[in-house]
């Protein structure tokens, strides 16, 4: 591991330790260090020196600050390093050099990156990246699908990007590497694990063959529901364009092109037949003028206007105000209720709600993609900002 130098910010090396410590507390999400580092860019102050009414000063809850304090108390800085060399892990922040530009353009980048490979200054410079992600069910026509794009994106130098689910996922992985691609996979939980279980060997092709692990979950983070949803952002940040080669209506693939969408990256579907479910979605998005692809040559992020956003469903202007004033939807409106500008717990959502988790992991992800409720980071959400 090496020092961390912060332009803009702190001239001086930083040693990457005390990054470590601070993103060892889930709830110090992007947006809260980045509340800290905009207060006192000095990373070594806020674990070693800073009291709680430093941390009140930047805007970090009483709360949130003193189970900081408590936090720190019970870890070994030193042992915890020791699990990040274990395991090949690196640290990587948005100051260094060889963060990916791309995704320092996307609201809300990752402060702190963990990763896994040999990810030089130059890994992100040489080529792009695009995503390719879809369905966990993937069927024959899926498969063929994915292989003959990500065939022929390899060929034109562009790295691969997906999330290391089963299906599409590992299809679009496994064939750029096949090819003699790169392939980055950004996961949702921390690099000293492999999930799904089934993808052990696929990891250990991925970084043999040049590839990166990549995720913003510190070791020890269990790959939980509510992280997958969240990791979309990077997946869609790091590339040029997402294409999605199959995808029900309920694919969490979606969530990863809305992220898309939103940061003014062109989308594309792969058609499929108007009788398969595992292709509602995909059919859906094209119906409402989404790229469609009918051949891998039809993928060409530069050529395309990117500055114009795909409209799926109803305009996202004033939804909040929409959703706070008159919603027929009675579980949305009994989570709402339970947010306000300060961030809360999901386990207090689902506690307060009664209502079951995957329920409120769901509908939590359709407000966010609606920008209702912002994703503070550690499985806590607030109202957003009223437009």
């Amino acid at each position: 591991m090496s020092n961390t130098t912060q332009p803009g910010l702190n001239s001086n090396l930083v040693n990457y330790k005390y990054w470590i410590g601070l993103g060892s507390f889930l709830k110090f999400g992007s947006k809260r260090l980045s509340s800290l580092l905009n207060l006192n860019p000095d990373v070594e102050f806020w674990y070693n020196k800073a009291e709680v009414n430093d941390f009140v000063k930047a805007n970090i809850p009483l709360n949130i600050a003193e189970e900081f304090l408590l936090h720190k108390s019970k870890i070994n800085l030193d042992n915890l390093i020791n699990k990040y060399c274990e395991n090949n892990i690196e640290v990587l922040t948005i100051f260094d050099e060889t963060y990916p530009q791309e995704l320092k353009k996307i609201n809300n980048p990752p402060i702190i990156l963990y990763y896994r490979g040999q990810l030089t200054v130059d890994y992100f410079k040489n080529q792009n990246c695009i995503a390719v992600v879809g369905s966990r069910k993937i069927t024959y026509y899926g498969k063929e699908s994915t292989v003959a794009i990500v065939t022929n994106l390899v060929s034109r130098n562009y790295i691969i990007v997906s999330g290391l689910a089963l299906g599409v996922d590992t299809i679009a992985h496994a064939t750029a590497i096949d090819q003699k691609g790169l392939t980055v996979a950004v996961l949702g939980h921390g690099l000293d694990l492999v999930y799904p279980e089934q993808n052990k060997q696929l990891v250990i092709d991925i970084l043999n063959s040049g590839g990166v692990l990549m995720s913003e979950y510190p070791v020890g983070t269990q790959p939980l529901r509510p992280n997958f949803p969240y990791r979309n952002r990077i997946i869609a940040g790091l590339s040029k364009a997402v294409v999605i080669t199959e995808a029900a209506e309920d694919s969490g693939s979606l969530i990863t092109a809305e992220y898309a969408r939103k940061q003014n990256k062109t989308v594309y579907m792969v058609p499929g037949n108007i009788n398969s479910s595992t292709s509602k979605g995909c059919n859906t998005w094209i119906k409402n003028g989404c790229k469609i692809v009918t051949s891998p040559d039809d993928i060409e992020p530069e050529s395309q206007s990117v500055s114009k956003k795909t409209s799926i469903g109803e305009s996202h202007k004033n939804i909040r105000h929409a959703y706070l004033q008159k919603n027929q939807n009675p579980i949305l409106k009994q989570i709402l209720k339970c947010l306000s500008k300060e961030p809360r717990h999901i386990d207090e959502i689902i506690q307060q709600t009664n209502l079951p988790a995957s329920e409120v992991i769901s509908s939590l992800t359709l407000l966010e993609i609606n920008s209702v409720v912002v994703n503070t980071g550690g499985m806590c959400w607030v109202l957003s900002k009223p437009p």
